[in-house]
């Protein structure tokens, strides 16, 4: 089975330059997603050092998704 998702690319001032949808396979959408909850697990374990304004917006919003997707609780920090 696979999954058909858009990837967005962005410029060196963070907006989105471009767009495309791509088919991933089931194991691939859940090392993804695997990595990104791991991701947010360590940024959280390190948030006390000082980080990047665009780091902590990208963070924040794969954070979200991850909640809002069931994958993280919002309670692990």
């Amino acid at each position: 089975m696979t999954a058909n998702v858009t990837l967005n690319s962005y410029d060196s001032d963070g907006n989105q330059a471009d767009s495309t949808n791509m088919d991933l396979e089931d194991h691939q959408v859940s090392d993804i997603v695997d990595s990104a909850a791991q991701l947010i697990l360590a940024v959280q374990a390190i948030a006390g050092e000082t980080s990047k304004e665009t780091l902590a917006r990208v963070h924040g919003e794969l954070e979200e998704a991850l909640i809002v997707a069931g994958v993280l609780n919002g309670n692990e920090s």
